[in-house]
């Protein structure tokens, strides 16, 4: 007989995605050894799935349904051990989409070996299969780093399931969407298409959809062909990322062929040595075998993926292509590698699998996708801005700053985590290079993350300080951020700056639905940024100083709000639903000495000096 041990998970845990990847140990006893577990799954929602066990070791990928699962693993030796898991969906999160384009004339096949299935429902069933891969893997990789049991999000749908060949034709389950987009080109454009444009094509299919924003796409090129002639993939490209509204990764399917269509297929895939035909692509010869050309194909798509989330190149992991060994996080067995030379690696265990970078957990761990119903959820109108002070870059936003990335030759070369996050983070040039072991010749892109999943990405900080600095008759002060992207053309407007010992008793705004202009008045003296447009709005500051301002601003400024050392803060001035929201604050120890700004219409930027 023998005993199982579940190594990864727990009785009457809950988890938030469909199949979890459970890694387990089958203990000897009286000499029997156990070959193969079986996993039944919870009322035979779905078929029962066989784990082969390699030196006392297994992973299974087990099917759940929503709500309470009841599961229960059993020997081939006949040891058998229940488990229970609940399974609860996130209807509330954020899911991504996955997808096909396909050329307005496309044959709807794929590049495969000679005699293989290779037809849009074959692409269908494969790229499901990889998208809950994706999933699985993320999650345990959430799981092992700390972070509990979370992962992104798939659309799914009540429809015919195809997760496992053993189930009957149009069984339907609770299962990923895959769409077909059509494209405005023909199949042979698409494949003419520089690589470079390609995003843009697939781009422009989920476009014509009009989805609801925000939306994360993940697309899949079925018309991509491989010449052998050439050795050249047509209708490819890799990549992520998008804006704000729109998230989108793209990739050909030069590999589709290895990847597999259910679970059933995906230790034989990992597992298939057998030699690609050289009539395929081998992409960035490391695809040479079935299982090692699904790593890559899986992988770089995963890769791309993760741009959609923020992910910058990473020093490892998944944001450093450490996808060719994809294959251990679902098999305990390795078999030849032509990549590497190596005759095989058994068991697999879970120290010899890839992951993603803890940078990259750490930041999927604050975005949207990724919330769990225990998590506060912080606004997502708050922009993280900065200001100089004396040599310092400082970084604030009031949800908390988790995250500092430092990047240069296209990788993250340095970082400092903030646990528990901060409102403010400040840095000297000297301590970031420190970070990043930049030297001083090395220009480098920092990056702030906030708990709100906001970014902040900025070059040359060097100069950003310096050029914060000013001169005047009244000593050295420091311009702040500029608030506002000068989407009008704005003409820039003559510095107003005042004596610090003026006493400002009121601040008056002129606005519509944006800002015009802002007066300070000294007594019966008063001086103007900007202009008296729209209507005019008075704060008395009662004696006390001001502190800080609240801004909406985009392309221009929306609007402001004007915070007092006492605590009391004016109501917003202007178009309180526009833009997005940044917090100025006042360094402490200094005071309030001048505004900047442009002006169009209406401002379209505006600052602050201070000493």
């Amino acid at each position: 007989m023998s005993q199982i041990i579940l190594d990864n998970i727990r009785n009457d845990e809950t988890v938030y995605h469909r199949f979890v990847i459970v890694h387990g140990r089958v203990t000897k006893i009286n000499s029997h050894t156990s070959r193969i577990v079986t996993v039944k799954q919870h009322n035979d929602t779905f078929p029962e799935q066989a784990w082969v066990v390699t030196g006392s070791y297994f992973k299974a990928l087990v099917h759940v349904v929503p709500g309470v699962n009841d599961i229960r693993f059993r020997t081939d030796t006949g040891f058998e051990l229940p488990l229970r898991l609940n399974y609860q969906v996130l209807n509330d999160n954020p899911f991504y989409r996955i997808g096909l384009v396909v050329g307005r004339d496309s044959d709807l096949r794929f590049d495969a070996p000679y005699g293989m299935k290779n037809d849009l429902d074959e692409a269908i069933r494969k790229l499901r299969c990889a998208a809950y891969l994706w999933q699985a893997f993320t999650a345990e990789c959430m799981y092992r780093n700390g972070f509990g049991r979370r992962t992104f999000r798939l659309e799914e749908e009540i429809q015919p399931d195809t997760m496992s060949c053993q189930s009957k034709w149009g069984t339907e389950r609770l299962t990923a969407s895959i769409h077909v987009l059509r494209s405005e080109k023909t199949a042979e454009e698409i494949r003419s298409t520089p690589p470079d444009q390609l995003f843009h094509v697939a781009g422009n299919a989920v476009d014509n959809l009009n989805l609801p924003e925000p939306w994360h796409y993940v697309c899949m090129l079925l018309d991509t062909r491989y010449n052998p002639s050439s050795k050249e993939v047509r209708g490819h490209v890799a990549l992520g990322g998008g804006t704000d509204m729109h998230k989108l990764g793209v990739f050909g399917s030069h590999s589709l062929h290895s990847f597999p269509s259910a679970v059933e297929y995906v230790v034989p895939v990992f597992s298939d040595a057998r030699r690609v035909p050289d009539y395929l692509a081998n992409d960035a010869n490391e695809s040479s075998t079935v299982w090692e050309c699904a790593n890559i194909g899986i992988g770089a798509i995963l890769h791309e993926l993760g741009h959609t989330l923020g992910c910058p190149h990473q020093p490892d992991g998944i944001m450093l292509r450490s996808y060719p060994i994809f294959n251990r996080s679902f098999t305990t067995r390795e078999f030849e590698c032509v990549r590497t030379g190596s005759k095989g690696l058994a068991p697999v265990l879970a120290k010899d699998e890839c992951s993603w970078h803890y940078l990259d957990l750490l930041r999927f761990y604050y975005h949207p996708c990724f919330r769990l119903p225990s998590d506060h959820v912080y606004p997502t109108d708050v922009e993280t801005s900065y200001y100089v002070r004396d040599e310092q870059i400082v970084f604030t936003n009031k949800t908390g700053i988790f995250l500092a990335e430092i990047e240069y030759n296209g990788q993250t070369k340095g970082w400092k985590i903030f646990n528990p996050p901060t409102e403010e983070a400040g840095f000297t040039d000297a301590e970031i290079r420190s970070l990043s072991n930049a030297n001083p010749g090395q220009d480098y892109r920092i990056r702030i993350l906030s708990r709100n999943n906001k970014a902040i990405d900025l070059s040359d900080i060097p100069g950003i300080i310096r050029n914060a600095k000013m001169s005047t008759n009244f000593g050295n002060v420091y311009r702040s951020e500029r608030f506002g992207l000068r989407g009008c053309n704005g003409n820039e407007l003559s510095d107003l700056l005042f004596q610090p010992d003026k006493k400002i008793t009121k601040i008056r705004v002129h606005c519509g639905l944006a800002l015009d202009g802002i007066e300070a008045f000294f007594g019966s003296d008063s001086a103007l940024l900007g202009n008296r447009g729209g209507s005019p709005h008075d704060f008395d500051t009662e004696g006390s100083r001001i502190s800080g301002f609240l801004i909406r601003s985009g392309a221009w400024v929306d609007g402001i709000s004007i915070i007092l050392e006492n605590g009391n803060t004016s109501p917003f001035f202007g178009n309180a639903n526009g833009g997005g929201q940044k917090l100025y604050k006042i360094p402490e120890g200094s005071r309030l000495v001048g505004f900047y700004g442009t002006l169009a219409g209406f401002m379209d930027s505006v600052g602050f000096f201070i000493q």
